[in-house]
C-alpha cells in the first residue's frame, strides 16, 4: 500500500489567498494601463483640438482683409426659435465660443442663406470650459499684429494654455475694440479682397500747415548747412509718406485739403505753389499729392488761428457741397483737423481801421471764410492801450494783421481761443458743428522748448484736455493721442503715420462689426 499526501485546507487557503492576490494585482496592472491609455487618449484629443482651433485662428487672421476683435457686447451668440444663429453683425465671420462656453467655434456667414453656419474648432468635453481672449500687442494704428490666448479650465484649473502673436498679413486693418478692464473675446473679420461695406461714410481732412519763414530753418532754430534738411523738407518727406499710407489704407474714401498758413491762410496762398482750391481724394490717379506737397514753401510770420479758422470754413464748405464731389447729399461725412506748427503764435487777423497815439480800433475775421484784405467791421474787439501791445508800432491803420510776425503776441492767443472755441468747438451759436471733437490732432514741431510754448494753447482751444504740468513741455501731453511733439523727423513720420492709421481705421469703425439686431 502506497503512501499518498492529499492537500491540506491550509494549503487550498493559502493557494486560493495567493491566486486572489495575483489576480488583482494583474487586473490592476491592466486596469491601471487601460485608464492611463485612456486618459493619454484623452488629453491628446483635447490638445490636437486645441492645436487645430489654434491653426485656424492663425489662418484666418493670415488671409482676413480686415479683423476686428470685439468684446461681450458685440459678440453674443444665440439660437432663436428656428436654431438660426443671432447676436452676430452680418456678413461678417467670426471667432469665438459658443453660446453655452463649452466649445470653440468658427461662425462662417453664407451669402446665399444671409445665415451663420456653425463649425466647432474644439470640441465639449466633461467640466472643461474655454476662455478665449485678443488684445493688439501695440498702440501702433499700422500695427497689424494681434495676440490671442485659448485656455482650457477643468474644476476651475487651468489645464492648457496657448499663447501667440499673429500677424495679419494681408489685413487693410486690425482693429481692437476691446481694453484692459473689458478685454475681446471674439475676432470678427472679412475675407473679400476690399470688402463692400453699404455706403460706407467718408473722411474729409484739412492739414493746416506752419509755412513760416522758421520753417527754412533746421529743428535746433539755425540755418541748415550741408545736408542737414530743413523743417520744411522733413515735413515734405513725412507728409508724402503719410498720403502713401492712407492710399494703401481706404484712400477712396478719404478726401483731403492742405491748408498752408504763415501771416495768413488766404486762399490761393503764396506759400502754396498748386493749390487745386478744393478737396481732392487721396487715392486718385489723376492726383500728383507729391507734386503739390512739394509745392510748399516757408516765409513770414505764423498766424494759426487763421489757418484754424480757414481749415474750418474748408470743410464746412465740403460738408455743404457734397454733389461737387459725385457724393449723395445722405453720405455721412467724418470731419477731421491737423494742426502743425514749428512756433508760437506770432499773429491775428485783423482789419486795422483806426490808428492813433494810445491805440487802435480793429475787426476780426472768425465766421467768415474771406481772405483777410476787405473791410468787414461786423466783428469788433477791443481798443488796446499802446502799454498793453508792446507791437503795437506793427498796427498800422491798413494792416491785416495784429502782432510783428516774430514773437509770441497775447492779441495772437486770444485769436486762436477765440477761433477754437467758437468754431472748432461751435460754442458760437452761428457755427455749424462739424462734430470735430476727438478728431482735431495738434503737433509741435521743433528741438526748442521755447518754440513750443503755444501748443497746449492750441489744444486747450480746440478742446482738447491737456496736463497741466509746467516743468517740461512734454509731460503735458505723455499718454494723450491728439497732441504730440516732434523734435525730429522720424518722430514727425511715426505721428503723421498713426494719423493716417487712426482716420482709416476711425472709417471701418464706423462701419465695423456692431451688433444691430
Amino acid at each position: 500500500m502506497r503512501d499518498e499526501k492529499g492537500v491540506t485546507l491550509v494549503e487550498v487557503v493559502l493557494a486560493t489567498a495567493i491566486g486572489l492576490v495575483l489576480i488583482t494585482v494583474a487586473y490592476n496592472m491592466l486596469f491601471v494601463g487601460v485608464k492611463s491609455h485612456s486618459t493619454s487618449v484623452k488629453i491628446f484629443e483635447e490638445q490636437s483640438d486645441m492645436r487645430y482651433a489654434a491653426e485656424t485662428i492663425n489662418n484666418t487672421l493670415r488671409f482676413a482683409s480686415v479683423v476686428f476683435a470685439v468684446p461681450e457686447e458685440q459678440f453674443a451668440p444665440d439660437l432663436d426659435h428656428r436654431g438660426r444663429i443671432t447676436g452676430l453683425a452680418k456678413p461678417w465671420n467670426y471667432i469665438g465660443l459658443s453660446p453655452d462656453g463649452d466649445a470653440l467655434v468658427h461662425y462662417e456667414y453664407n451669402d446665399d442663406t444671409d445665415s451663420y453656419i456653425m463649425n466647432v474648432l474644439a470640441q465639449p468635453e466633461e467640466d472643461l470650459t474655454y476662455q478665449l481672449n485678443f488684445s493688439k500687442s501695440s498702440e501702433a494704428q499700422d500695427d497689424k499684429l494681434i495676440k490671442y490666448f485659448l485656455r482650457g479650465f477643468k474644476d476651475d484649473l487651468e489645464k492648457y494654455e496657448i499663447s501667440t502673436e499673429v500677424e495679419a498679413l494681408n489685413a487693410l486693418h486690425v482693429i481692437d475694440w476691446g481694453d484692459e478692464s473689458n478685454m475681446s473675446v471674439a475676432l470678427a473679420y472679412r475675407t473679400e479682397e476690399t470688402p463692400e461695406i453699404h455706403q460706407r461714410p467718408v473722411a474729409a481732412m484739412t492739414m493746416v500747415l506752419d509755412t513760416s519763414g522758421s520753417m527754412d530753418w533746421n529743428l535746433d532754430g539755425n540755418r541748415p548747412r550741408g545736408q542737414e534738411k530743413s523743417r520744411m523738407q522733413i515735413l515734405k518727406e513725412t507728409l508724402i509718406r503719410m498720403f502713401s499710407v492712407m492710399e494703401d489704407n481706404g484712400g477712396e474714401n478719404i478726401y483731403a485739403r492742405l491748408v498752408p498758413f504763415h501771416s495768413n491762410a488766404n486762399s490761393p496762398h503764396p506759400n502754396y505753389g498748386e493749390d487745386p482750391e478744393k478737396f481732392l481724394k487721396v487715392q486718385n490717379d489723376n492726383v500728383d499729392w507729391n507734386s503739390l506737397i512739394n509745392s510748399l514753401s516757408a516765409d513770414r510770420g505764423t498766424n494759426t488761428g487763421d489757418g484754424i479758422r480757414r481749415g474750418y470754413h474748408h470743410l464746412l464748405d465740403f460738408n455743404n457741397n457734397l454733389g461737387n464731389y459725385g457724393l449723395t447729399d445722405d453720405t455721412e461725412v467724418e470731419n477731421y483737423m491737423v494742426i502743425m506748427v514749428d512756433g508760437v503764435s506770432t499773429m491775428a487777423s485783423a482789419d486795422v481801421w483806426e490808428h492813433w497815439w494810445h491805440g487802435y480800433g480793429y475787426s476780426d475775421y472768425i465766421l467768415d471764410d474771406k481772405n483777410i484784405s476787405y473791410n468787414d467791421r461786423n466783428h469788433w474787439v477791443r481798443f488796446p492801450s499802446q502799454e498793453s501791445n508792446p507791437s503795437n508800432r506793427w498796427n498800422y491803420q491798413g494792416r491785416w494783421h495784429i502782432g510783428d510776425g516774430g514773437d509770441l503776441c497775447d492779441l495772437a492767443t486770444d485769436y486762436v481761443n477765440q477761433i477754437g472755441e467758437d468754431l472748432i468747438q461751435a460754442k458760437d451759436p452761428a457755427a455749424e458743428d462739424l462734430g470735430l471733437d476727438g478728431n482735431v490732432f495738434v503737433i509741435g514741431f521743433s528741438n526748442l522748448d521755447e518754440e513750443l510754448e503755444s501748443v497746449k494753447d492750441i489744444a486747450k482751444a480746440v478742446g482738447i484736455e491737456v496736463a497741466e504740468d509746467d516743468s517740461d513741455v512734454e509731460n503735458d501731453f505723455i499718454d494723450n493721442d491728439r497732441v504730440f511733439i516732434a523734435r525730429d523727423g522720424d518722430k514727425l513720420d511715426e505721428i503723421f503715420k498713426n494719423i493716417a492709421g487712426y482716420i482709416s481705421e476711425d472709417l471701418w469703425q464706423i462701419e465695423g462689426p456692431r451688433i444691430t439686431e
